[in-house]
């Protein structure tokens, strides 16, 4: 078989109206994973990419509510913070579920840089 990518929106971790904890953004993750390891399982070689909306959002409200007592953070780090931690996420979390289905398959987290050119 071939390869397939993934796409997963921010809010396939966090969705409107969930309880805004790491608890919930793992049981999401989970249920992605599952349907990750189902497609990988079936011989494809699985790429994974996913938004932050939310996530960066809430990273954003933490920087404005510690601003007294810590320098907030520019937008391209809250980016990055946020990449590394649903990276994080999802790579421990399909991890775990190739391994209780006896798949021997590498996962890695990477992060992205993407340049603009202002005009």
């Amino acid at each position: 078989m071939g390869r397939v990518v993934i796409a997963l929106g921010g809010n396939a971790l966090l969705r409107r109206g969930d309880e805004d904890s790491a608890e919930v953004m793992r049981k999401n993750a989970r249920m992605a994973a599952e349907r990750v390891a189902d497609i990988a399982g079936a011989g494809w070689e699985v790429v994974v990419t996913h938004g932050n909306g939310p996530q960066v959002g809430r990273i954003l409200l933490q920087n404005e509510a510690a601003r007294e007592w810590v320098h907030p953070m520019p937008l391209d780090v809250c980016g990055a913070e946020s990449q590394g931690q649903i990276g994080y996420l999802l790579q421990v979390t399909i991890g775990d579920v190739f391994y209780e289905r006896g798949m021997e398959r590498p996962v890695a987290a990477v992060l992205t840089l993407t340049r603009v050119p202002p005009d």
